[in-house]
Formats: structure tokens, sequence, C-alpha cells
């Protein structure tokens, strides 16, 4: 692969699931990667990635850690990937879950961000995935009239 098409990429929650998956995409095609995680698994270790643990980017201890092991690397494509779901329904709303899961998914990666802005250049792009979801069923709607 040419170097000119070798790009950095920073990835949150990479020791599993969708991210483990786009370190492991990422790599295969050349990348450089930095995955970030609380804590890293056996499979994201096989990979030979940058693994950066111990970073919660739901705090700011966490952040701190992740922009000084970060010190210096241009990231093209930062991927804010981590995130938390939590069981909810409509029926049984829980507020302090749901504010859990809006600090965690939505206003950490934008902290991240923020606090990776020196690293980013013309042309650095942002990505934010979260997955949440709140479920209702009513059985009124499966009666029939």
């Amino acid at each position: 692969m040419s170097t000119n098409t070798r790009k950095t990429i920073v990835i949150t929650g990479a020791n599993r699931g969708i991210g483990y998956a786009m370190a492991k995409l990422c790599q295969q095609r050349g990348d450089i990667v930095y995955a970030l995680c609380r804590k890293s698994s056996k499979d994201l270790d096989s990979l030979g990635v940058n693994v950066i643990e111990q970073v919660e980017i739901a705090n700011q201890s966490g952040i701190d850690k992740a922009v000084s092991a970060l010190k210096g690397i241009n990231i093209d494509l930062l991927i804010n990937n981590a995130g938390i779901l939590r069981d909810e329904q409509l029926t049984d709303l829980n507020k302090n879950t749901i504010i859990e899961q809006f600090n965690v998914n939505a206003l950490a990666p934008l902290c991240l961000s923020h606090a990776l802005l020196t690293n980013l250049s013309s042309g650095s792009k942002i990505a934010l995935i979260t997955s949440s979801c709140l479920l209702y069923t009513s059985d009124a709607a499966d009666e029939e009239d």
C-alpha cells in the first residue's frame, strides 16, 4: 500500500463489537490504528495495532489519558464508537440510566473530539457511532376491535 493512502485512525471502544471490527478492517488495509478502550481483549491484542487501555471517555481522566497517549499524532479519522446500552422500557423509564447513556454516548464523544482538536488537521474527519434503544410495545395495538 502506498504511504500516501495510509491513514492514522483512532477508534474508541475498539476491544470488541463494531469497534474491534473497524480496527481489524483498518489494520488489514494498512492504516495506522490506535485502538482506545478500557481494557483490551485477546482478539484486539492479536491485531498488532496500537492499543491504549484504561481510556474511559466518560470521565476527564480517561480523556486526559487518551490525549497524552496521542500527543503529537496527526489523526486523519477519529471514530467515536465507545458507548453503553442499557435495557430501557418506555413503560418503566429510569431517568438515571437515560442520563448515564446520554453522558457516555453523546456528551463524552464530543468532549473527546474537542480535547483532540490539536491532533486534527485540514481534511481530518470525526465519526460518531452510537447505539441506543428505547422500547415500547403497546398491548392495545395488538388487540382486535
